[in-house]
């Protein structure tokens, strides 16, 4: 009663969630295995006028007994920037110099501060451009395989199998 009474006095309420329904588990084989959504995020309307929640997401467990939980909050800053981020297993790649060489062949004007800005501002989006049509997206390889790893870890939770037990 008393934890209900907080959340009653400070305007608390549950965000949802997608994902997963259980947040824990006890880690035992089926039989004895115990699955609960312990972990929530509460917010009151304050909260929400400033930061906006617009998903709460359960994701896989990582070395742990407690599911990743993703909070995304809107943006009201509207300023977005988009940074250009250099991974570096690129460097592996057999074409990479190549597009390294090619882009500071390209001739620009200017100081040598401002050539060196211009010239940094190409590779970028030339390594941007090389990235997508030789390696493709990792960021999204990454993301989908955290999802079959979401739903191995759902099937487990729900399967009465022989072989989960």
């Amino acid at each position: 009663m008393d934890f209900i009474t907080c959340l009653d006095d400070y305007g608390l309420v549950d965000a949802g969630y997608s994902g997963n329904i259980f947040t824990w588990t006890n880690g035992r084989k089926r039989a004895n295995r115990i699955c609960k959504r312990l972990d929530r995020e509460l917010y009151n309307e304050e909260w929400n006028n400033i930061m906006g929640i617009t998903l709460v997401k359960h994701k896989a467990k990582t070395g742990s007994d407690h599911n990743l939980i993703l909070l995304t909050c809107k943006d009201l800053s509207n300023n977005f920037i988009k940074y250009f981020r250099f991974l570096n297993f690129w460097t592996l790649q057999p074409s990479f110099l190549q597009v390294v060489q090619s882009s500071g062949e390209e001739e620009v004007q200017g100081n040598s501060m401002w050539i060196l800005q211009e010239k940094l501002k190409k590779l970028s989006k030339k390594l941007s451009q090389w990235y997508k049509d030789t390696i493709g997206d990792v960021f999204q390889q990454v993301k989908n395989y955290e999802e079959l790893v979401l739903d191995k870890e759902h099937k487990m939770d729900n399967d009465d199998s022989e072989v989960n037990r």
